[in-house]
Parts: structure tokens; sequence; C-alpha cells
């Protein structure tokens, strides 16, 4: 028989009571009673739409201001982005196998259009595109992202961005003129069967939106807004011996022209949208009209215009006293219409520019004026340069044979 030993049970039997007290006093006590408030158990089903209701106003708001980034497409704008990285030699840009016609530039690109293609180069000078076109008078409008390239008197069109050729079109008619906005969608004016022309809106899908029809006046002039809303038409008649030109300003929902202006005795030379405004560009005077008819305008004053350019609402002006190319005034007017530079040079100009503050007269010279019309710089530039523009911080300076950047 086992003997027991009793002190050693009393020591266990010790230690097991002091486990289960520590084991009570370590035991959760019971929870209270809960009250149950009235919404109490939705809160987290209401944080969740609360959460997603965040979610989609960023979702919107992210779209809408990619939108605004590029109305023709994130993923256009993306590619276009890309394309505009290319590498390459940069400036000088020398074109041997053709001869240059003229020098374009809109957001980030340069286009030099040439009597046998159309070439796209980034601002440092390295070339992204070099398209044929074979047209016998092509004309160049540009956009934020889209380029439009139309034959003058012919029938064919095409719509360009960096990455490729978006549509190439062949209509029946013959091409007067045309323009394209940054949301994509174009105009041309045509002659047409029946009537003296007319001005046929396409949307970026390249599908008929809209027409006009003229049934007794040429039109010499269309724009477009950017917004792809408003289509602003030049036409040009004559009665009673006297020349006369029209402006029509149209909204795309309505049918009829919400605004019409006569310019008695006048040639509209350009009718360019910025916002929902039309400039409008005479040989006696600049002004601007927009869908309310609110008009703004600068008269010449009996000067002769001698040279013009627009940039971002602004209009450049060369202004002479007579028939003396080699006494001019430059005049920077604002969207309304409104003085902004002036100053008066005493040399002949080939070309005139404006961008930021700063406005690049071409001469023999290059000369940059500022912001308060002061003269900045004088560049000293080869012999036969036909037109100038901005890429960067540097003037581009279009020759027969290519182009040049200068430091500015």
């Amino acid at each position: 028989m086992k003997k027991t030993n009793k002190r050693q049970d009393a020591k266990v039997l010790e230690f097991n009571k002091n486990k289960k007290k520590k084991q009570r006093k370590s035991r959760p006590q019971s929870r209270p009673e809960l009250t149950v408030i009235n919404g109490g158990k939705s809160r987290p089903r209401m944080i969740r739409k609360i959460c997603l209701g965040v979610g989609i106003v960023l979702v919107i708001g992210i779209t809408a201001a990619l939108n605004l980034l590029s109305p023709t497409g994130i993923t256009e704008w993306i590619q276009t982005k890309i394309a505009l990285i290319e590498g390459g030699n940069g400036f000088p840009v020398s074109v041997s196998d053709a001869i240059t016609q003229n020098l374009y530039e809109d957001d980030g690109r340069l286009l030099l259009l040439t009597e046998t293609d159309l070439k796209c180069y980034n601002t440092s000078g390295n070339l992204i595109y070099s398209r044929i076109h074979g047209y016998a008078n092509p004309v160049v409008r540009t956009s934020a992202m889209r380029t439009l390239l139309f034959d003058r008197s012919g029938s064919q069109y095409k719509i360009e961005n960096p990455s490729k050729t978006i549509y190439s079109g062949d209509i029946e008619e013959t091409i007067i003129t045309g323009d394209i906005g940054d949301s994509g969608y174009y105009a041309l004016a045509t002659e047409a069967e029946d009537d003296v022309a007319q001005v046929t809106v396409y949307n970026r899908n390249n599908e008929s939106v809209y027409r006009y029809y003229s049934s007794d006046q040429y039109v010499s002039g269309v724009s477009i807004s950017d917004n792809g809303k408003y289509l602003a038409v030049a036409v040009v008649s004559t009665e009673n011996a006297m020349l006369s030109s029209k402006l029509m300003l149209f909204d795309l929902s309505e049918t009829e022209p919400v605004v019409q202006r006569t310019f008695s005795d006048e040639m509209i030379y350009l009718c360019e949208f910025s916002g929902n405004n039309v400039g409008v560009l005479t040989n006696k005077r600049y002004c601007n009209i927009n869908p309310k008819d609110e008009y703004n305008e600068y008269a010449f004053g009996g000067k002769l215009l001698n040279k013009y350019a627009m940039s971002d609402g602004n209009a450049l002006l060369c202004l002479a006293a007579d028939s003396n190319a080699a006494e001019n005034t430059v005049i920077l007017l604002d969207s309304s219409a409104q003085v902004k530079k002036q100053f008066s040079v005493q040399y002949e100009i080939y070309d005139i520019y404006h961008a930021g503050t700063l406005t690049y007269v071409l001469s023999d010279q290059l000369y940059v004026y500022g912001g308060d019309g002061t003269l900045q710089t004088t560049i000293t530039v080869e012999s036969g340069a036909l037109a100038v523009c901005s890429a960067g911080k540097k003037a581009v300076v279009l020759y027969s044979t290519g182009m040049t950047a200068y430091d500015v």
C-alpha cells in the first residue's frame, strides 16, 4: 500500500485553492446591459454610404478635371504627351527635301508646313512626325490636341495628332476654309451645289452635326469655339458696287444666328474664338463680340493694317500711317479690344508674334519687347527670315530651309 505524504497533500490543496481564486479574479465580469440608441446599429452602414458618396464625388471631380485638360479624351492626351517626349538632334532644324511655307505653335508643338509635308516638332526641336499631305494649297489650323490640315480649293482634309492621323476625309465640294476647336469639333466652309457656300460642323468622331447654307454671300472665314457650342461665319458681298462684310454668330443648338454684325465697306480678314467671345479683324478695326451681342472695338483711325497675329484672345497688330513700310506702330489688344501695349518702330516688319509678356518683331534682326513695350533685346538672325514664334524660353525663326531657335 502506497503511503501518502500529508504535508505535500496539504501544499497541493493550498496551491489548487489559490489557483481557483486567481481564476475567479481574472474571469471577466458580466457586461452591463446595453441600452440601444435609435439608429445606433445603422451607424457603420451610414459611414459606408458617406465614404461611397465621397468616392463618387472624387471620381466625378477627377473625370471633369481630366475632361477640361483634354476634351478629346484622356487617352489621346496621354498618347500626345508621350509622343512629344521623343528625342532627336534638336535645333537647328534643316529641311532639305522641301521648301517651308509656314510655322505654327500650339500647346508645346511646333508645326512646320512644307510644300509636301506637315512636320511636327517638340519645343526642343526634336522631330515627332513627318507626314506627306500631297495638297496643292495646304492650310493648317491648330487646337490643343488636334490639327486640321486641308487643301484649299481642293476636296481633301486630315485630322492629325502627334501619335497618328486620326481621320482622312474626301468630300464632294471644294474647300474654302476651315477651323478646329479644342473639343475636337471642326468646321469646313465649302462651295455648294445649289447655294453660294455652305458650312458644315463635325464632332470629334467626324460626324456631321450642323450645317449653314449661304444662298447669296461668299464665306470668307469660319471659327468654332473650343467647347464646340458656337460657330462664327464671316461672309462678304457687294451692294451698290460697295463691299460689305457680315459676321454671324451661331449657337449650335439653334438654327438662326444669335448675333449678326454688318461691316459696310470693310473686308473681314479674320474671325477667331477665345472662350465664347469671337474676335473680328477687318481692314479698319478690331472688335470683340459675344453671344449676348456685347461689343467692343478698336478703330484704326485711317491707319493701314500691315501685319497681325492672334494669341490667347489677344490681337497683335502692326499699323502704318501710310504706305511707308519702315514706320509702324505695334499694338497689343486684349479680349475687350483695350490697348495692353503700344510702341513705334522705324524698320520694315516681316512678322510679329506675342507669347506671355513678350512681343517678337522680326525684321533684318529679331527685336524682343517686354510687357511695358520697351526693347529688351536684339537678336542677330540670318538673312531670309520668314516668320517667328516661341518655344518655351526660346524664339524660333523660320527660314526657307528650316528653323533656328534663339535664347531670349
